[in-house]
């Protein structure tokens, strides 16, 4: 970059804006129920989508809403499925959280690197729906080792490692056609978490 003022483009990251010729630019949103359901269907199903780890990675990010390098950064470490206890003047439960702990971001000539978070509020404890804990549940084996990956992909050495938020948005786009929400980018799954019913289906 000029004068190394910082290590790499952040523009590179940002999604294409697409928009057909002489319809205005949609506004941003995240995905109905509806749209959910259609897309869960087709991931579960599709062998590319299954293979890329979408079911519960997709799942994971709306449940959760962090951003797509938070969500490729996230360790067996900072997910605690047996619950932290959370006491009102009634009852107390235990809820399964993530503690959002750092990002990864790619660094030219040097692949990708991990950081902390830019301010205080990037770490944050945030709560796991249960349907997104029970989806962890049942992918944890016993024989993960704390720093690997929870979305992890494979390294040169065969060892789990972080995934590239850059291929994880390509393998959005390639899925998106296929359930007609061309519109789509890792970051509707952000803005779904606001509008996402407790009673979200599997």
């Amino acid at each position: 970059m000029l004068h190394q003022a910082i290590a790499s483009n952040p523009v590179r990251e940002l999604e294409r804006i697409e928009s057909p010729k002489g319809h205005a630019q949609a506004q941003p949103r995240g995905l109905t129920p509806e749209e959910r359901r259609r897309l869960f269907t087709y991931v579960d199903t599709d062998p590319v989508s299954v293979a890329a780890d979408l079911p519960d990675l997709i799942r994971f990010a709306i449940g959760t809403g962090l951003r797509i390098g938070e969500l490729c950064a996230v360790r067996w470490r900072d997910v605690n499925l047996e619950g932290i206890a959370v006491v009102n003047n009634h009852d107390m439960r235990l809820v399964p959280v993530v503690a959002v702990r750092q990002n990864v971001y790619p660094v030219k000539g040097k692949g990708l690197s991990v950081h902390g978070g830019k301010t205080s509020m990037a770490l944050r404890i945030v709560p796991l729906p249960e349907f997104v804990a029970d989806r962890l549940r049942l992918r944890q084996h016993g024989d993960e080792s704390l720093d690997w990956p929870v979305f992890a992909s494979a390294g040169r050495d065969g060892q789990p490692t972080y995934r590239w938020p850059s291929t994880l948005r390509r393998t959005v786009r390639t899925v998106r056609a296929q359930v007609c929400l061309d519109w789509m980018t890792p970051h509707s799954w952000r803005r779904t978490v606001p509008t996402r019913p407790s009673s979200t289906t599997k």
